[in-house]
């Protein structure tokens, strides 16, 4: 369902005298640009098969259009996937939180809620193998306490977790802490403040008030039993700070980087990059000569040469600056945005520079 339907349907359900349903779109996770630089991927596959079956023949021939069918099937289930991705939304009114999903919904009453639980600095219990697919989660299992299940598009430690009479859910809006106190308020017969609900400004258009979004204050180290020795505390109390770094530089990318647009869509155009550069080299390297021109001098003539394995220094520097480039943005977020996205925009430069590079030195 599409958001001008999903936003027509919330208006239709609204009934006399009760508030505009909110409408909680899913987290923004990694699984849209994984999957558009995989869907990139398969496409390339597809291109480069049919362009062997013209000089194939025999078995090879088969074995090419059995691969060329094979990544336009994983294509489609791509595509459906990332359009999963995309459409997961959450819709709140008085009396029911409904889960929208690739044209299907599940409707959860208020009234069967018995707790809702959030909170991304505690460990949460292990809910078993999940589907490898990074930002897209949807499955139905049965536990002690009755049947759960999860639409989200985040892991388990960011997501919140709704026990009802039969069972429970667990789901990733995009603002957990603005959705806390949108149900909460809903459950206890209240009107929705504007501040944590979507509202319409004009005919047509929803609008959210950009109020500043708070983290939950950052969990302290426990202190060490009583009567320990100093070295001991000193290492447990260092284990435990550097433990804390991690996860909050886990949580500042996940939430600041791939949770912006723009940051997470330079990401994937870097991830896509070096994957056809390897492609690309992998298809052209048995016919390239040997030796091969690594470097040229400022007259535009070459002054190095090498064997053919050495191309694959350029894939591997272009894969060095995607690392780099992303833990320097990570860590610039909190000082300066916009310094953050230039050292990310800077990303496909560079590659596309190492891949002007690897083409010449192939031709």
């Amino acid at each position: 369902m599409s958001d001008p339907e999903l936003q027509d349907w919330a208006r239709s359900e609204q009934g006399p005298g009760q508030s505009v349903p909110s409408i909680w779109p899913a987290a923004h996770g990694a699984g849209r640009g994984v999957g558009i630089a995989l869907l990139v991927i398969e496409l390339l596959a597809v291109a480069v098969g049919f362009w062997r079956t013209q000089s194939a023949s025999g078995l090879v021939l088969w074995l090419l259009w059995l691969l060329i069918l094979g990544m336009i099937v994983l294509g489609a289930i791509t595509a459906k996937l990332v359009r999963g991705v995309g459409t997961m939304s959450y819709v709140i009114d008085d009396h029911r939180l409904t889960v929208f999903w690739t044209g299907h919904k599940h409707v959860i009453a208020l009234a069967e809620i018995i707790e809702v639980e959030y909170d991304p600095y505690l460990p949460v219990p292990s809910s078993g193998w999940e589907p490898l697919w990074p930002g897209l989660v949807v499955w139905t299992r049965r536990r002690g306490d009755g049947i759960w299940r999860a639409w989200a598009t985040l892991p388990p430690r960011g997501r919140v977790r709704i026990r009802t009479m039969t069972g429970g859910v667990e789901i990733s809006p995009s603002r957990p802490i603005r959705f806390l106190v949108d149900i909460d308020r809903r459950r206890a017969g209240g009107p929705a403040p504007a501040v944590e609900m979507r509202s319409q400004s004009k005919a047509g258009h929803w609008s959210e008030p950009a109020e500043p979004w708070r983290e939950p204050d950052s969990p302290t180290a426990h202190d060490g039993p009583a009567g320990a020795e100093p070295a001991i505390e000193t290492d447990r109390a260092t284990r435990t700070e550097l433990g804390l770094l991690r996860y909050a530089y886990r949580q500042l990318f996940h939430k600041e980087i791939l949770g912006d647009r723009l940051s997470s869509n330079l990401i994937a155009v870097g991830v896509i990059i070096p994957l056809l550069m390897v492609v690309y080299l992998f298809s052209q390297l048995a016919g390239v000569a040997d030796p091969v021109a690594l470097h040229w001098d400022a007259l535009g003539e070459v002054d190095r040469l090498g064997p053919p394995s050495a191309l694959w220094q350029l894939p591997m520097l272009a894969a060095f600056v995607l690392v780099g480039n992303t833990v320097l943005a990570t860590a610039l977020v909190t000082v300066d945005r916009f310094l953050s996205r230039l050292m990310l925009a800077a990303i496909p430069i560079v590659q596309l520079v190492a891949t002007v590079a690897l083409v010449r030195a192939v031709g």
